[in-house]
């Protein structure tokens, strides 16, 4: 866990507001891969010091604001977008026990599931902790349709309660862009070292900073 007081080793400085190139891929995209397997791991934080994740070549993430939802803290890797990162909040799903939060993310992504015809293969499920707090991981393969035509990624995400009415979320994707086992070797790591390091404060709530 990264402690309160951890020192940030690179600050993402914000977006640069470039255009990605959608899911173009060849020769930059398999060297972004390589660097995300391989580049030491940094520390990035969302714009309050509230959130902290570790990223495979941190230092080279850039904090972005994510269309369509609200998230707490969002990066990317590259101007196309190599990896994405985010960290978002939402209230638990009554009734669920200890799968309230898990429960509550199921269902809020199902609008986008359905507009993007989001077909999930691979998918596996695993306990494991995000700092002091039980969280449930998924990985994952999809397939989607966007406006710039079928894109096909790696995803993995935690989900925990870090309250009694906020759930936290962190999600990983890496476009595959015909960049094969590349895309899955670096989503894995990204997403032990995100989850393995990643510190949530207990004061963090529903508002975006």
């Amino acid at each position: 866990m990264v402690a309160p007081n951890a020192h940030v080793d690179a600050k993402s400085p914000p977006d640069d507001g470039g255009a990605s190139r959608g899911s173009a891929g060849g020769l930059q995209h398999a060297q972004a891969l390589e660097a995300l397997r391989h580049y030491p791991t940094a520390t990035q934080q969302s714009a309050d010091g509230r959130v902290r994740i570790g990223l495979a070549a941190g230092s080279q993430w850039r904090r972005v604001t994510f269309w369509g939802f609200d998230a707490y803290a969002g990066f990317r890797f590259g101007q196309d977008h190599h990896g994405v990162a985010g960290v978002m909040t939402i209230e638990p799903l009554k009734g669920e026990g200890d799968r309230a939060c898990i429960a509550a993310f199921d269902e809020w992504s199902k609008p986008y599931v359905e507009a993007f015809s989001l077909r999930m293969s691979g998918v596996t499920e695993s306990a494991i902790r995000i700092g002091d707090m039980p969280a449930v991981a998924r990985r994952l393969y999809a397939v989607g349709e966007s406006p710039i035509g079928t894109v096909d990624y790696y995803s993995a995400y935690a989900v925990a309660r870090r309250s009694e009415d906020v759930c936290v979320i962190i999600g990983l994707a890496v476009p595959v862009r015909e960049a094969g086992e590349r895309a899955k070797w670096a989503l894995d790591r990204l997403a032990d070292e995100a989850f393995r390091t990643a510190y949530v404060d207990a004061s963090l709530g529903r508002a975006k900073p």
